[in-house]
């Protein structure tokens, strides 16, 4: 285990796996604060900070993994496979991947912003994300990101698999409401 800390922001900090380098880009495991196998994070090499002082929490970490106490509440160890096994050379590649299996992601990008929703549209230098909003629904009107913008991306995480699962229950209550209005 080890933790990862940013350039951008010093106080934010993953603890996890380093899994690989892919060209300019790493792929991360994160284990969460409750000991919850976490999520894939993609993170730009240049945004990461390559010293950091939490060897404590890490010792920690290295601990709970080495005892056994890591746990998988969420089978993240399933999906996380299928993540790692994509194969992509750039980040439109990627994106198309894991638009595929996940619907909802996050992307951080420069100025330490994060969005967080489901991919619309994917071009050669942008995505378009139907945003989260406060009120948990997703934005009508899509989100232009530009991939130089992109420092991170959370391929899946609890919140996110939570969110997800809140919508499709959502979508299915509306259509029991619009049949019922129908009959």
């Amino acid at each position: 285990m080890q933790a990862l800390t940013f350039k951008e922001n010093h106080t934010n900090f993953y603890i996890g796996n380093l899994l690989s380098k892919i060209g300019n880009w790493t792929v991360f495991q994160a284990v969460d604060s409750n000991d919850f196998l976490g999520s894939i994070h993609i993170f730009k090499n240049e945004a990461i900070n390559n010293k950091n002082n939490l060897s404590q929490e890490e010792d920690f970490y290295n601990y709970l993994d080495t005892s056994n106490q890591i746990i998988d509440p969420f089978n993240f160890n399933k999906e996380n496979l299928k993540i790692t096994k994509i194969k992509w050379a750039s980040l439109a590649d990627l994106l198309i991947q894991i638009q595929s299996f996940n619907s909802i992601i996050s992307i951080e990008s420069i100025g330490n912003k994060t969005y967080t929703g489901r991919i619309n549209m994917i071009t050669s230098t942008s995505v378009y994300l139907d945003e989260q909003t406060e009120e948990y629904n997703l934005t009508e009107i899509p989100l232009k990101i530009d991939y130089n913008k992109i420092v991170g991306v959370s391929a899946n995480s609890i919140e996110n698999k939570l969110f997800n699962n809140w919508l499709l229950m959502e979508n299915h209550r509306n259509s029991r409401v619009a049949f019922r209005l129908l009959r």
